[in-house]
């Protein structure tokens, strides 16, 4: 049997239309979760710094930034570059417990963008 060549490092995988658009969908998810962090860090470094505000609100709300980067970095690897990559049964997973979790935690518009990503990731694998 005859494979074709894989492609190079400067072309992209061919993707189908919905598996495009549910790489835009987590894109747009995570600029919103990105945002949401921006956030939490501020008002956490507000809180933490002002003596007269509640300083350990402040650093449970910085904590929460921060676990809110990782969060981000696992988005990005298990959900958007498999997806970009073309693989779409590996990323389908991932992307419902990302939408899930963010649906639980307060992030509404990204764990929406993620829900409609997952169902995308679904019509492209087949």
């Amino acid at each position: 049997m005859i494979y074709p060549d894989p492609p190079s490092d400067d072309r992209e995988p061919e993707l189908n239309r919905s598996g495009e658009t549910a790489r835009t969908l987590v894109l747009i998810g995570l600029v919103f979760q990105m945002v949401e962090v921006i956030v939490l860090l501020v008002i956490g470094l507000f809180l933490l710094l002002h003596p007269m505000v509640y300083p350990i609100l402040g650093a449970v709300v910085l904590l929460l930034g921060i676990l809110g980067i990782v969060w981000l970095a696992l988005v990005y690897f298990f959900s958007y570059l498999p997806t970009g990559a073309g693989l779409y049964e590996e990323a389908e997973a991932p992307t419902l417990v990302f939408a899930l979790l963010s649906l639980l935690t307060g992030g509404i518009v990204s764990g929406v963008c993620y829900l409609v990503a997952y169902v995308k990731l679904r019509d492209a694998r087949g």
